[in-house]
């Protein structure tokens, strides 16, 4: 097995995603700890992790989507983890996925369930989307967008859907995911085998609105493929699906609403509690009924359910 940590300015956090791989109980993985150009001491800290099974590689500056297509290929190894600079890998997380994967040769991908953190560390929450089961098979009516931070895939399939489709950034991720789903199989464990941290700054709103905004996109193809039709243009959807004043208020109103909340998180997981709170109203007063269910689902834990998607 392969484990790609892809940096860009990681430190803080970087040794402590590291250290989080390396302590794995499944010992037979080799880490690429891979620089995107960064301008902060991630190269030195990669270059200076003296365990035998990590390697320090670089890049040119392209982003996440094209470092992974340009490592991925190259990698000897038949699986693939990945985890993002900023996240804490729990330590039975790659026994758990590279067992799924080992057992079950039909499944192409499996993904994980997420704990929060916020970005001194404390913990926010776990949000259960799946049915109860301890794995499952995708569905995106279900889970939506995965977050690739838990992501482990065999190395032959990412290479023959193309990688990452660097076009749908900051997308690209949940259309690879839509792509797999469509041609193979997925599964998702639905118990939290990553901590996933929150940051005050990650996301400006703009950006947060670009997110929204392809990954309407990036799911109105799947929808089309799904249906046996042609993919259309960025600028074809935006004309055909967004252009009334009624759907750019909805989306507009939701995307404020999520913003909000995902601000309100990382400023509580700061200790910035007040600020938090006022975003966590602001959130509230544009989207209530999915404030109200995404905080009991932060609330709830990892169930032990029976449902007909369930894999044993």
């Amino acid at each position: 097995m392969a484990v790609v940590i892809p940096s860009f300015n990681g430190m803080p956090h970087l040794p402590e995603a590291a250290r989080s791989i390396l302590d794995q109980t499944f010992r037979d993985f080799r880490l690429y700890i891979v620089d995107d150009g960064s301008q902060d001491g991630s190269p030195a800290f990669a270059r200076s992790v003296a365990d035998p099974r990590a390697t320090a590689m670089s890049v040119a500056h392209g982003g996440y989507s094209r470092l992974m297509n340009a490592v991925v290929p190259g990698l000897r190894e038949p699986l693939v983890a990945v985890l993002h600079q900023d996240d804490v890998a729990l330590p039975e997380r790659l026994e758990r996925q590279t067992d799924l994967l080992e057992r079950r040769p039909e499944y192409d991908a499996v993904f994980c369930q997420l704990e929060l953190i916020g970005a001194d560390g404390r913990r926010l929450g776990f949000r259960s989307v799946g049915s109860g089961a301890d794995a499952e098979d995708y569905d995106p009516g279900r889970y939506g967008s995965l977050v690739h931070t838990g992501a482990c895939f065999r190395r032959d399939r990412f290479v023959a859907l193309g990688g990452y489709r660097t076009e749908l950034y900051p997308a690209a991720d949940y259309d690879l995911l839509l792509r797999m789903a469509e041609q193979g199989r997925v599964a998702v464990i639905n118990r939290p085998l990553v901590r996933y941290r929150y940051h005050a700054g990650a996301n400006t709103y703009k950006v947060f609105r670009r997110m929204a905004l392809m990954g309407r996109y990036v799911r109105h193809l799947h929808d089309l493929r799904s249906a046996g039709r042609p993919e259309i243009s960025l600028e074809a959807y935006r004309a055909s699906r967004e252009h009334s004043l009624p759907v750019r208020w909805r989306n507009y109103r939701t995307e404020t609403g999520r913003y909000c909340y995902r601000r309100a998180a990382a400023l509580a997981g700061s200790g910035r509690y007040a600020r938090g709170g006022a975003f966590l109203a602001a959130a509230a007063l544009c989207i209530p009924l999915t404030v109200a269910g995404t905080l009991g689902a932060y609330l709830r834990r990892p169930g032990t359910g029976q449902d007909s998607r369930r894999i044993s």
